[in-house]
């Protein structure tokens, strides 16, 4: 049952809070005209049926009615509009059709049915307490519940990863090359000293090899060109050297040995950089991942 309102705090359509005359104010012993349209599941007629009008309704809100009108004691019927429509209101001739166009010229009471709140027909009908809500949703495959261990890997594909792992070996390995390669790297200097180097020693030894066709590959033994390099002492670019250092660039950090030519230099910067828009990408990635 319902407990009695103070009706001086109540307004009605149209702004008023006076009671509108000619309106009951309980459902006792009435009999009312409700509009109802076919609409699963809501509403529906049972097909082929031929008992009481009444009873030919089903659905949920036939059942709401039906408890309604028995704990309330008023009687009931189902009215249909013409046309079969809930309610629009046509802007050229101002007129509502369907059920509100009907609850409107007074052919029914009221509306039983899942009618949609919007402002333009709540500035026209009243209604009710909504007794469903419902709204406009999207489904998407859920997260598994295992974690993860290996998570920071998401946001890229495994190839890729792959393709960062080969590039940063061969990244490495180019850099121990230059560092060979160049004058200015320890290996360079010994190299460079023996072939450049005015003593006698060294010019005795360079002549043997040129006879002999041999290679310059025990320059380690020459003690003159290691004196040469004592006054600044430099550490060797090695392989494992270019590994750590290009590991240390990868994460942020940096590492004691740098190379000292130029060429190895400028590779080092090319790495950087590509670290640089590598964790970019990992950051905008990771945190698309866990925001959609």
């Amino acid at each position: 049952m319902f407990n009695e309102v103070d009706s001086s705090s109540v307004q009605f359509l149209g702004g008023i809070t006076e009671h509108p005359v000619g309106v009951a104010t309980e459902l006792q012993g009435l009999h009312l005209k409700l509009g109802a349209t076919e609409n699963r599941p809501f509403a529906y007629k049972k097909p082929n049926c031929t008992e009481d009008h009444i009873r030919c309704w089903e659905g949920i809100t036939p059942d709401i009615v039906a408890e309604f009108a028995r704990e309330m004691n008023f009687t009931y019927e189902y009215v249909e509009p013409m046309d079969g429509e809930y309610g629009y209101l046509d802007r050229e001739t101002d007129q509502w059709n369907g059920m509100i166009g009907d609850m409107i010229e007074g052919k029914t009471d009221m509306i039983t049915m899942d009618l949609s709140v919007s402002f333009e027909r709540k500035t026209h009908i009243d209604f009710s307490v909504a007794f469903m809500d419902s709204g406009i949703s999207l489904v998407i495959k859920g997260e598994s519940s295992k974690s993860n261990s290996f998570f920071f890997l998401s946001p890229f594909e495994l190839v890729v990863w792959f393709m960062i792992t080969a590039g940063f070996v061969v990244m490495s390995l180019i850099q121990n090359l230059f560092n060979k390669m160049s004058p200015y790297g320890e290996y360079g200097q010994r190299v460079h000293a023996m072939q450049t180097c005015k003593c006698g020693r060294c010019a005795i030894r360079r002549r043997a090899k040129i006879e002999q066709n041999i290679k310059l590959r025990d320059h380690r033994n020459v003690e003159c060109m290691i004196a040469l390099a004592a006054d600044e002492r430099r550490d060797e670019m090695s392989f494992y050297n270019a590994l750590f250092l290009n590991a240390a660039g990868f994460v942020g950090h940096g590492a004691e040995s740098m190379p000292k030519s130029p060429s190895g230099r400028l590779i080092l910067l090319t790495w950087w950089f590509f670290c640089s828009s590598h964790h970019l990408y990992v950051h905008c990635n990771t945190y698309s991942f866990h925001h959609t």
